[in-house]
């Protein structure tokens, strides 16, 4: 059901090790496909996601091509037994055009007409653009460099973590930011206090990165895996949620 595929989303924004996804026949639904599409924004280790049977409709569709836009591991997706229709398939179609990533798409078996099959069809076996690899900037590469040196000594973690955290540029880094504070909480080195101290710190200045709606869906997605992990309250979220449209616009 959507709810239990909104708790699995939130889970997978922070995992780098699942690959492969099977949900058939759970009825998730819209809702769940957009949770889940939200999740691919950010994770990029999935390869694989089977979603055949569950109720997803052409609003799911449209969710679910925005994230094959931006996600650049998913190479199998599996959509037959749906409800999607020739204006969900198009959106599919013009998504898989700007991905070379995902190779194989299935869509039997729904209420989509025979040209829009064709033309996905067509897309997938002819010739797509060479993804552009976008060049790290200054930022990026110091902030990637230190979390590795924090990785190899972690003798001064307050202090290095405080100065990590102001090379927060986006809500990506903020993802590496989140999974590095919880990995030292796990293993004694950070005490809840303190991970939680760290993890506010980040997401207030992820709040002022946030610049598009996708960044901003992204970053609700962080929030909630922090409130559930008893880092922020409710009343947190709303103030980093605020700030984050506030510097949006």
């Amino acid at each position: 059901y959507a709810d239990g595929a909104g708790r699995l989303a939130n889970a997978l924004v922070l995992n780098g090790t699942i690959q492969h996804i099977y949900l058939g026949r759970n009825y998730i639904r819209d809702g769940g496909a957009g949770r889940l599409a939200e999740a691919l924004h950010i994770n990029q280790t999935i390869k694989s996601i089977d979603l055949h049977h569950n109720g997803i409709g052409n609003i799911g569709a449209e969710r679910i091509a925005d994230a094959i836009l931006v996600n650049h591991s998913l190479q199998s997706l599996d959509l037959r037994r749906n409800q999607i229709g020739d204006t969900g398939g198009h959106s599919l179609a013009d998504a898989l055009q700007s991905n070379n990533t995902t190779t194989k798409l299935e869509l039997s078996y729904n209420p989509i007409g025979g040209t829009v099959q064709q033309r996905v069809n067509d897309i997938l076996a002819g010739p797509r653009p060479l993804l552009m690899k976008k060049q790290p900037n200054m930022k990026s590469s110091l902030f990637f460099g230190k979390l590795m040196e924090l990785e190899k000594d972690c003798s001064d973690i307050n202090e290095n973590l405080e100065v990590l955290s102001m090379f927060i540029t986006d809500v990506h880094m903020m993802k590496f930011y989140y999974t590095a504070v919880a990995i030292f909480q796990c293993s004694g080195v950070l005490t809840q206090e303190a991970a939680s101290h760290h993890i506010q710190r980040g997401l207030f200045r992820t709040s002022e990165t946030c610049s598009c709606s996708d960044s901003i869906s992204c970053f609700k997605l962080i929030l909630e895996k922090a409130e559930s992990d008893n880092h922020i309250q409710r009343i947190d979220f709303h103030r980093y949620d605020n700030r984050a449209e506030v510097n949006r616009m």
